[in-house]
């Protein structure tokens, strides 16, 4: 979503919640425009009352916005490695002591990864730091399971792994 608005960028301050569902935008007179850029990206808005909009903001904890797109790209990453590993587990029926492993060796690759794109370099940003950042991921990841998965749910493991983080 904040790549679709990053057209934006000088004319208005955009800020979505963690789940996607608010989006906050400085000044109001540009809410229109945000409006129809979801829109014509197949995301429908509603423009909130100030009652609703009073409530909504009072029960989001936190915002992300350009500036801090590394941190939301780490916490959607994270929330994603918990899916694969499940899909792992499933796929390559590993122990839960496998899957734990998987999991952290996921997430520390993760957080290695996103330091290594720069802060200027988010989405939508080059996309060749965003592709080498996850395919670094990736190959840590292969090589960690290594040393306590069998062959062929390695091989699982990097064929998911590579499905995944080719999208």
């Amino acid at each position: 979503m904040l790549a679709r608005l990053e057209v934006l960028k000088d004319h208005a301050a955009v800020e979505v919640d963690r789940s996607g569902t608010f989006v906050r935008v400085q000044p109001i007179a540009m809410a229109a425009r945000v409006q129809q850029i979801l829109a014509d990206a197949g995301t429908p808005t509603v423009l909130l009352d100030q009652e609703a909009a009073d409530a909504a903001l009072a029960s989001v904890k936190a915002w992300f916005s350009r500036r801090n797109i590394r941190e939301l790209s780490r916490e959607e990453f994270h929330i994603l490695a918990g899916r694969w590993a499940s899909e792992i587990e499933q796929a390559a029926k590993l122990s839960n002591d496998q899957e734990q492993r998987l999991l952290a060796s996921l997430e520390r690759a993760i957080d290695d990864a996103v330091q290594l794109v720069p802060p200027n370099q988010g989405i939508p940003g080059d996309p060749t730091v965003w592709r080498a950042a996850r395919s670094k991921a990736a190959s840590e990841v292969v090589a960690d399971a290594e040393s306590y998965l069998d062959p062929t749910q390695v091989i699982q493991v990097k064929e998911l792994l590579e499905e995944k983080l080719s999208k």
